[in-house]
């Protein structure tokens, strides 16, 4: 059995740990952490699949992750956390 994309690249580790304290990532921190071995789309897939794995979203900046997060609920359900995405409020859609 090969090894994983985070048990290969020491900067992959660094990520996901990264990742797990803030809870996202921007794209931008990837692609300067993303070793210069790692360039298939297969690699690159394995990367993202990764950190979806781990509950890390990538996005294009700070704005964004924020808004994604405070979109998102956590609840327990039989021992396990899951994620619910709360509905917007149409009039919160209207403000800008």
């Amino acid at each position: 059995m090969s090894p994983t994309i985070e048990e290969k690249y020491e900067q992959v580790q660094s990520l996901i740990s990264m990742g797990k304290e803030r809870g996202y990532l921007l794209g931008e921190e990837v692609n300067e952490a993303l070793p210069a071995e790692v360039h298939s789309p297969e690699e690159i897939e394995e990367l993202f699949s990764t950190l979806e794995r781990f509950g890390i979203g990538v996005f294009e900046n700070v704005f964004a992750a924020e808004a994604a997060r405070s979109s998102v609920e956590t609840i327990e359900i039989g021992g396990i956390e899951v994620s619910a995405i709360e509905p917007k409020d149409e009039g919160e859609a209207a403000e800008i």
